[in-house]
């Protein structure tokens, strides 16, 4: 709405009807709006004479009006109350007599004041104080006027007094508050400034710490491991495959924490509520430790959790429905793997369980540490079934001489040193290196070859950071000069406990045998800690060794053999003279139906050449000689 131009106007027309109906003698000067246009002349005419107020250090003073004129009209402004015949005016009024008026100025006194507040659970009080400063006023001047309003100006302000403290605890004792801070009570009443201030404060009840349980895998389905930046990257590395291994924790119980009682500001004790209480739940794959605390694998596989209650399983089994390619990337699983389609060029499958190819391998690498099962070709592939021992059995011999060596340079590094006819005054000048060098070359002149020939078996096994390595410090260690940087025989001893732990490790790995079944077999590598069984087409330039028999069941075409107990082949070699050696150990036998001239048949280090064509032969060691059992 559009506010009204004239609203000043209305409100002193307004003011003035009201000074009309309280002082009726009045009247006579009060004109309605629409009769000011024809009184306008008469009123201008008559404003010389109209009468005046003035206000001078306190006293009013009055001119009566002349002849025509108006008597002044007197209102109070703000902190002034005027009575007009000892009654309290509230709006202008006409002055005709000022012994009937009388002002009186409304002086604001300081104020201080307090109220104390109980928190509703008991655990505070705040002390509210509220200090109001007094206010002193004085009269202003004011100069002869017709409508005087008498105002006001501050002349002075007064400090509040202090809040009286016993006044407060009188309060606090209705309460019942027991524990106060004292302290925070004298500032808050004496500083003068109104606050709210926490002057009681109880103790809370320290809260429970309910039962939890803290789950120790992996939900992601692969596990990215962070590349240094030397590393090269692997494209087809996408991660391993979230898997456990039997026996491993996969979660723990965190049992519930109680809480501690508090008290309020009364005194009265606040107990925490009861912790609540955790279990955990299991599926297949998973059990619960002895003493309920822990949930342990049972199985290798993919761990999981389901459901509302996360239910804890282990899934023993990781099925590809297709290729293992660029798309999958390698595999690794410490379960059961089984692959549906073929595993293509330059893919991994590492398995801790057994793997199932339904498809070929095609220049790729299979591993399966409780074996590997390929149901048609491997073309150009590396398959090993078994861990540590398929790898690393063919040099386990050698290891065995390399920790006999080694415990040997020991001693006679001891029997040496503690003679009564050895000067040690060498050894401080030259170091105890130039004696094991001594040693190295008079008593054991073979370590060289010996560590050679390892290091040749171990290249067959493609970026092996395990036995080489060490085999590669061994060299720069005992061959040659190398010795003579040797500056303890303890260091001698570390390699000999390297060695005699691989030892160990491939022997208990030996135990469990682990088997390879392939379709057929070309330019590939297959190794085994129990059988290997070739169907189908048979195997052509390959090499294959076992701990336990090897089974052709068509032909062998080049390539190597080795087997600890027995190899059979529908043939063994080929007309063309393809390079083929088939050998076992001293009680092993080689049996086929045929064997080709130009095969080399060992048995333990013994080797012979075939040079006859042979038929439906078995053959065997016995007294220093290859027999045939037909």
């Amino acid at each position: 709405m559009k506010p009204y131009k004239s609203k000043t106007k209305i409100e002193q027309i307004v003011a003035d009807l009201l000074g009309v109906l309280e002082n009726p003698e009045a009247a006579r000067d009060f004109h309605l709006p629409n009769q000011k246009a024809r009184l306008n002349e008469k009123t201008e005419q008559r404003s010389s004479n109209d009468g005046l107020l003035t206000l001078r250090y306190g006293r009013l003073e009055l001119i009566p009006p002349k002849p025509g004129g108006n008597w002044p009209v007197i209102d109070a402004g703000e902190r002034v109350l005027i009575k007009v015949n000892g009654k309290r005016i509230v709006s202008p009024t006409i002055v005709k007599n000022i012994a009937e008026v009388e002002i009186e100025i409304l002086h604001e006194p300081p104020h201080s004041s307090f109220n104390v507040e109980l928190s509703q659970d008991e655990m505070e009080v705040i002390l509210q104080t509220i200090f109001i400063h007094g206010k002193t006023f004085d009269l202003i001047n004011m100069e002869p006027q017709n409508r005087l309003k008498v105002l006001v100006e501050l002349t002075e302000s007064t400090r509040p007094e202090p809040i009286e403290e016993k006044l407060v605890y009188l309060k606090l004792k209705e309460l019942g508050v027991v524990d106060i801070n004292t302290e925070a009570i004298r500032k808050a009443c004496n500083n003068c400034i109104s606050s709210k201030t926490i002057v009681a404060e109880g103790t809370p009840a320290i809260p429970p710490v309910n039962g939890w349980v803290q789950y120790l895998f992996d939900k992601d389905e692969r596990l990215c491991k962070a590349i240094g930046e030397e590393e090269s990257i692997d494209f087809f590395d996408k991660g391993e495959v979230n898997s456990v291994e039997a026996g491993q924790v996969l979660a723990v119980l965190h049992p519930p924490i109680f809480g501690k009682p508090g008290l309020t500001v009364k005194g009265n004790i606040v107990f925490p509520p009861e912790p609540k209480t955790m279990e955990i739940q299991v599926g297949k794959g998973v059990k619960i430790s002895d003493d309920g605390q822990a949930a342990i694998a049972t199985l290798n596989g993919r761990p999981t959790r389901t459901g509302r209650d996360n239910v804890i399983s282990v899934i023993s089994q990781l099925v590809i429905s297709g290729n293992v390619d660029i798309d999958t990337g390698h595999i690794r699983f410490k379960g059961d793997v089984i692959v549906l389609g073929n595993v293509t060029e330059g893919l991994v499958v590492e398995a801790g369980g057994q793997v199932q190819i339904y498809g070929s391998v095609h220049q790729a690498k299979i591993y399966g540490e409780a074996g590997v099962s390929v149901k048609k070709g491997l073309i150009g592939g590396i398959v090993c079934a078994g861990g540590e021992a398929a790898r690393y059995r063919r040099i386990l011999p050698k290891l065995e001489k390399i920790a006999k060596s080694l415990e040997a340079v020991v001693k006679a590094f001891g029997q040496v040193k503690n003679n009564p006819r050895f000067s040690t005054d060498d050894l401080k000048v030259k170091g105890e290196g130039a004696l094991i060098k001594l040693i190295l070359e008079m008593r054991f002149p073979q370590m060289e070859k010996i560590l050679h020939e390892i290091k040749q078996l171990c290249l067959d096994e493609e970026n092996d950071q395990g036995v080489a390595k060490v085999i590669d410090l061994m060299n720069l260690k005992f061959i040659g000069l190398g010795p003579l940087a040797i500056k303890s025989i303890n260091e001698v001893e570390n390699f000999q406990v390297f060695i005699e732990r691989v030892i160990e490790t491939i022997r208990i790995s030996v135990d469990i045998p682990a088997n390879v079944t392939v379709g057929y077999c070309q330019n590939s590598q297959v190794e085994a800690t129990g059988d290997v069984l070739i169907l189908k087409e048979g195997m052509y330039h390959s090499k294959i060794f076992a701990g336990g028999q090897i089974s052709i069941r068509s032909i062998c075409r080049g390539g190597e053999l080795y087997a600890q107990k027995k190899v059979t082949a529908k043939e063994l070699g080929s007309e063309t003279g393809a390079q083929t050696l088939v050998g076992v150990d001293e009680q092993g036998k080689i049996k086929a139906e045929c064997i080709f001239p130009g095969v080399l048949l060992r048995f333990g280090t013994t080797l012979m050449k075939n040079q006859d064509m042979l038929k439906k032969v078995e053959m065997h060691f016995q007294n220093g000689f290859i027999k045939n059992s037909y």
